[in-house]
Order: C-alpha cells, then sequence, then structure tokens
C-alpha cells in the first residue's frame, strides 16, 4: 500500500532512466509550466486491479488536460527525455498499491509533484 503523504495522482510518466541534470532540468521546467494551473474539482473511480498496480481512475479526463499538457512541455525543453505519443495510452490515475523491484522505487521516490523528497518504503 502506499502510504497516505504519499498518494499522489500521475499526470505524466517519464518511461526510461534520466540522471540528475535531466531530473534537476525536469524540477525546474516543471515548476515554471505548473505555476499558474488553476485548482479543479475531480472524481475518483472506478478501482482498475492489474498485475502489479492497483489504480483508481481520476475523471473528468479533461480536468488532468491542461496539466498534462504543461508537463509534457516541461519535458520538452530538457534535452534527451523522450515521451510517448500524446495520447498513446495515458490514463489519468491515482496508484493505491503498487510492486516493483527496491531500486526503481528509490529512484521514483526521489521526486513527485508534490515538491516533497520522500523515503523509499523498507
Amino acid at each position: 500500500m502506499i502510504p497516505v503523504e504519499w498518494l499522489h495522482s500521475t499526470v505524466q510518466g517519464v518511461h526510461h532512466a534520466i540522471d540528475d541534470g535531466q531530473l534537476d532540468g525536469l524540477w525546474g521546467t516543471r515548476c515554471e509550466e505548473l505555476v499558474s494551473t488553476e485548482p479543479f474539482q475531480v472524481q475518483l473511480g472506478p478501482v482498475w486491479p492489474c498485475v502489479t498496480t492497483v489504480t483508481i481512475a481520476v475523471y473528468p479526463e479533461g480536468g488532468m488536460a491542461e496539466p498534462n499538457g504543461r508537463v509534457r512541455m516541461a519535458m520538452e525543453k530538457v534535452p534527451g527525455i523522450a515521451q510517448r505519443e500524446k495520447g498513446a495510452g495515458f490514463r489519468t490515475h491515482a496508484s493505491l498499491t503498487y510492486a516493483m523491484p527496491r531500486e526503481s522505487h528509490q529512484v521514483r521516490s526521489r521526486w513527485s509533484l508534490t515538491g516533497k523528497l520522500s523515503t523509499p518504503l523498507a
């Protein structure tokens, strides 16, 4: 299970390894792009159980379109960060639980859209 303080909605994934310089670059460009995003309401559900995850849908998908577009623009500004085609299977969701190798979790837990550094699960 994901601890309450780590719950988040995935706006856009980076689907390949990036180095510290790219991570720092993405952090800065992401802040610039998202600073003017206005709050909006969402509805959660249904739950999507998968092999290594349990996620919950975030609707309306249109509400997440603006932050998704802004994060994609931020990613375009950082050399070496590749993106999947827009709309290529992305579904706005919140992760409730997932399983992955510890090393991958340590890398992912370093950065979140909340701006908080987190400690990996034991």
